[in-house]
C-alpha cells in the first residue's frame, strides 16, 4: 500500500494484487455532498486490495460530484506493469431513483464480485477481506455479515446486530438461519453481503426499479433464491447510519409501498420453493410477511392523505392478491393479537377491518 503525504495520508495508490480478483463496489448517491467522502474511504481503505468504486451521481443538487470527482482525481491503483488504473469510476444522471443507480452501477462494474453500499454508511477496514474469505473458503454464493446501527448524534443508542456463523447449502440456510437473520434485519439490509456478479447476470437479478421502498429485500431474496450455498460471518462490518424520524425515506408514505410488500412476499414465497422450505420455515415466514404487509397498510391511515375510499380500494387490492390469498389460506395464525385481523382480511371484510384500523391508528403520529 502506497501513501500521498500531501493528500492528509489518504490513500491515493494501492497497489494491485493480480493473483485476488477484482471487487466493485456500487454507490448511488444523490445530495450526499456531507457522507460521501466517509463512504468512498471506507472501501478505498479496505485491507483488500483490489477494490474498485462505482458512484452513480442520482442528478444531486449539492456538491456530491464535486467532491466524488476529487476522490476520483487522488485514487488509483498500481498496476503491476507499472502504470496506473483509476479505482473510482463516477457516472453521472439524471435523478431515474436509487434502483436505477443501482443497476447502472452494476452494469458498469469490473468485479468478479461486489457488494452494495449507500452512500451515508460505511465500512470496517477489512469487510470485504472477510466477506470475501469466508465466501471462497465455503464455496458459498454468498456472504453475509451483522451490521450496526449508528445513531451519529446519539452514540449511545448504537446497536449491533451480530448473526451466528453458518456455512451450508440453500436448504440448510433456509431452515436454520434465514429467519433469524430476518429477525435481525440482515436479510433486509443489502449492503451486508458480497455477491457474485456472474450470478446476478446470468440470472438478470436486477433492483425492482418500480419500487420506492422494499427494493432491497426484494433484491436480496430473488438472489439467495439463485445460491446454491450460503455463508454467514459472526461479525458486525457495516455501520449503517440512521437518520432522525421525517429524514429517511422510509418513514415518508410511499403510494406503492403496500403493492410493494406483496411483491416482497412473492419473492420470499418464491425462495422458499427453490429452497424447499420446511413447513416450521414457512410458517414463521407468513406470519412476519403478514405482519409486514398489514404494517405497510396501516402507514394508509396515518401517514397519507387517503380519502376512506381510497383505503378501501387498496384494502380491497390486498385481499384479492393471489400471493396474499395463498398466505391468508396457508398461515395457521396462532398469535392472538392478529387472530381477528387474519379472519377479516381471509374473508375479505374490508370494511370491517378498516373500521377496526381506524380505531387502532386514531391517535397515531
Amino acid at each position: 500500500m502506497i501513501t500521498d503525504t500531501n493528500n492528509n495520508n489518504k490513500i491515493s495508490l494501492r497497489e494491485y494484487d493480480k493473483e485476488l480478483p477484482l471487487i466493485s463496489v456500487i454507490m448511488p448517491a444523490y445530495n450526499s455532498a456531507a457522507t460521501i467522502e466517509k463512504a468512498v474511504l471506507s472501501c478505498t481503505g479496505q485491507s483488500y486490495p483490489n477494490v474498485e468504486i462505482i458512484i452513480v451521481d442520482n442528478g444531486s443538487s449539492d456538491e456530491t460530484l464535486k467532491v466524488a470527482n476529487k476522490l476520483c482525481e487522488s485514487c488509483f491503483f498500481e498496476m503491476p506493469d507499472g502504470s496506473k488504473a483509476p479505482r473510482i469510476r463516477i457516472i453521472a444522471q439524471d435523478n431515474k431513483g436509487v434502483s436505477a443507480a443501482r443497476n447502472i452501477a452494476i452494469k458498469n462494474a469490473g468485479g468478479e464480485y461486489f457488494v452494495s453500499l449507500d452512500s451515508d454508511d460505511y465500512y470496517d477496514f477489512d469487510t470485504i477481506e472477510s466477506l470475501y474469505k469466508t465466501l471462497t473458503e465455503n464455496d458459498a454464493d454468498v456472504s453475509i455479515c451483522g451490521i450496526r446501527k449508528v445513531w451519529e448524534q446519539e452514540p449511545e443508542k448504537n446497536t449491533e446486530y451480530i448473526p451466528e456463523a453458518f456455512s451450508g447449502d440453500i436448504k440448510a440456510f433456509s431452515d436454520e438461519s434465514f429467519v433469524r437473520l430476518y429477525d435481525l434485519n440482515l436479510i433486509g439490509t443489502h449492503s451486508n453481503k458480497l455477491y457474485k456478479s456472474s450470478l446476478i447476470k446470468d440470472n438478470a437479478i436486477y433492483y425492482n426499479e418500480e419500487l420506492a421502498v422494499n427494493e432491497d429485500i426484494d433484491f436480496v431474496l430473488r438472489y439467495l433464491a439463485v445460491c446454491r450455498r450460503m455463508s454467514v460471518v459472526p461479525r458486525a462490518f457495516l455501520s449503517y447510519v440512521q437518520h432522525e424520524r421525517g429524514q429517511s425515506l422510509i418513514n415518508t408514505f410511499q403510494p406503492h409501498g403496500l403493492k410493494g410488500a406483496l411483491i416482497v412476499l412473492q419473492s420470499a414465497e418464491s425462495f422458499m420453493d427453490t429452497a424447499k422450505s420446511s413447513d416450521e420455515t414457512r410458517q414463521d415466514m407468513y406470519r412476519r410477511m403478514f405482519v409486514h404487509i398489514c404494517s405497510f397498510a396501516g402507514l394508509m391511515y396515518y401517514r397519507s392523505d387517503y380519502s376512506r375510499a381510497k383505503i378501501r380500494e387498496e384494502l380491497h387490492m390486498m385481499c384479492t392478491d393471489p400471493g396474499f390469498k395463498h398466505l391468508l389460506k396457508e398461515y395457521k395464525c396462532s398469535e392472538p393479537k392478529d387472530a381477528l385481523a387474519h379472519f377479516l382480511l381471509k374473508h375479505g371484510l374490508v370494511r370491517i377491518y378498516d373500521g377496526l384500523c381506524r380505531i387502532i391508528y386514531k391517535n397515531k403520529h
